[in-house]
């Protein structure tokens, strides 16, 4: 768990949000737990919550398209807006998040 957090730390240091105010908000995301005393949960309503995770995704999307071309799929809008949001975009963030380096490629 430690390992995942600091490894969540370091990618997430890439971009200009602050580590206090996204690791609460993607961490649980990617089921990463997040110690209190690291980072206190955010003192806001679970609607801002969900906007400002959503306003945090978009922005690292458009960071990454700065630098590079992206693909963001989102399978189901009504997940979004019914509310399976972490479901739904939790493998897209493991992808968008993933630290920058060489591919890996598996064969079969």
């Amino acid at each position: 768990p430690e390992e995942k957090l600091e490894r969540l730390e370091q990618t997430l240091s890439q971009y200009r949000f602050p580590l206090e105010e996204t690791m609460p908000l993607l961490a649980p995301l990617l089921a990463v737990p997040v110690p209190e005393h690291r980072y206190p949960p955010l003192n806001v309503s679970p609607q801002r919550k969900r906007q400002k995770t959503l306003e945090t995704i978009v922005a690292i999307l458009l960071e990454l398209a700065e630098r590079q071309p992206v693909l963001f799929i989102l399978e189901d809008l009504q997940d979004l807006v019914g509310g399976t949001f972490q479901s739904s975009l939790s493998g897209t963030l493991r992808q968008a998040l993933r630290p920058p380096g060489p591919a890996h490629t598996t064969d079969h």
